[in-house]
């Protein structure tokens, strides 16, 4: 059995191949204002497999910041890896290194079923949007696929888990089959679907979240969720699982499973990060046709309007 599997990790591992940690002058930043022990929390060259877990900063101090930095938030059993194809395509449309940016929570594994939505992901996703502010001199946006979108909001409205309320500069706030609401299918016997932080529809955490009068994530803020999203679900207390409360919109897919959705949907994701960076070009996303022909513009016009 072991050598039929053999092919398929060969296989997973020429998918993510890549050179994926940070860059060496977001490093000497990051050990210079933080310390070792910050820098080598968020870079997790103990990922492996040629650098799975993270990637992102400046060449060198002459490396400008032109567009507005994206972070991007794994969700669980998962690494920042699963964006390495977000990667390629950002930089195909004129992103560079020092305008995205991912970190690894949890072991990239199974850690997430046995901790929940821990106080130390939480603090490390914070820490990392702070880095990224305090790095870029910019407000960041944040594309986070399921749990991570837990992650993030946590992160971002802050709690008891921090020495300080400060407060995050996030610009747009996408969540692509987030656990916005929980998860339909959550058995409360392990750790990830528990009664306080967990992605349990009716934990504390997710009562917190989901509660807030006003939109806290970001100046603006969009959700991608799939009818056929078999991990999320559809229906966690009577919510959409998927869908992000107090959104500027939320986009519905019937035909991509949980992974493929974030794959799928790259487009859109920039299209909307495009929309809310640039209110000036008059155009606005409602529909997914939208999302082509907003592409092909980008296409026509080489990226000429992204500053």
């Amino acid at each position: 059995m072991i050598l039929y599997l053999i092919p398929l990790f060969l296989l997973l591992c020429n998918e993510y191949h890549g050179q994926a940690e940070f860059t060496d002058h977001f490093n000497d930043f990051l050990r210079k204002k933080y310390g070792l022990k910050i820098q080598q929390n968020l870079e997790r060259l103990d990922m492996g497999l040629n650098f799975w877990g993270s990637f992102g900063g400046k060449l060198d101090e002459n490396d400008l910041v032109k567009r507005r930095p994206v972070i991007f938030v794994h969700g669980a059993l998962s690494r920042a890896a699963v964006f390495l194809k977000h990667r390629n395509y950002f930089i195909s449309r004129g992103y560079s290194w020092s305008e995205i940016y991912a970190t690894t929570y949890g072991d990239g594994l199974n850690s997430a079923i046995f901790n929940g939505v821990h106080c130390k992901y939480v603090k490390q996703i914070r820490q990392m949007l702070l880095a990224v502010n305090n790095y870029t001199g910019k407000a960041v946006n944040i594309i986070a696929h399921s749990m991570g979108s837990a992650v993030s909001r946590k992160a971002i409205l802050g709690s008891i888990c921090f020495d300080t309320e400060k407060y995050l500069q996030v610009n747009t706030f996408i969540t692509v089959g987030g656990t916005n609401h929980g998860l339909q299918i959550c058995p409360s016997i392990i750790p990830l679907c528990g009664n306080i932080s967990s992605v349990h529809c009716n934990s504390t955490l997710m009562k917190e979240l989901n509660t807030q009068s006003h939109r806290f994530e970001g100046r603006s803020s969009y959700d991608i969720y799939s009818l056929s999203d078999s991990i999320i679900g559809l229906n966690c207390c009577n919510k959409n699982c998927g869908v992000l409360p107090n959104h500027n919109e939320s986009f519905e897919v019937s035909d991509l499973d949980h992974l493929a959705l974030l794959s799928e949907t790259i487009t859109l994701q920039l299209s909307l990060l495009k929309q809310t960076d640039e209110r000036n070009n008059g155009n606005s996303i409602t529909r997914m046709d939208d999302v082509y022909a907003e592409d092909d513009t980008v296409l026509d016009n080489d990226d000429s309007n992204d500053t």
